[in-house]
Parts: C-alpha cells; sequence; structure tokens
C-alpha cells in the first residue's frame, strides 16, 4: 500500500512540474511582448520581485488575491 501512496505523490509531483514548465514555457514566448510584465486582470506593471520569482505569474499581488 505504501508503494501506491509514493507512486501517486510521485505523479502528483510530476504533474505539477508539467504545469509549471509549460507555464515557463508560456511566459518565455511573451517576455519580448510590450505587455509582458503587466497584469492581465488590471493592466498595471506587476512588481519585479514577483516576476523575478515567478515569472509565469500573469496577475499581480492584488489582483492574485
Amino acid at each position: 500500500m505504501a508503494s501506491l501512496t509514493n507512486q501517486g505523490i510521485a505523479m502528483n509531483s510530476m504533474s505539477k512540474a508539467r504545469l509549471r514548465l509549460g507555464q515557463l514555457e508560456h511566459a518565455l514566448a511573451r517576455i519580448d511582448d510590450p505587455e509582458f510584465g503587466l497584469c492581465l486582470n488590471g493592466g498595471e506593471p506587476i512588481a519585479l520581485r514577483r516576476l523575478l520569482a515567478l515569472p509565469e505569474k500573469v496577475l499581480c499581488v492584488d489582483c492574485a488575491e
């Protein structure tokens, strides 16, 4: 039973990693777009610290909350 649980955890981790990789690839594709770094919801700039830590984010902290 423990191996099934470990296998489930590993599959969940791989799924999350694939999702994040897709998000990062999408961010790289948008990086030359003049609107990269602008919040998709409010249009305001996303804080540079947020983009440096999580470049895949498309919302500012206020809109993400």
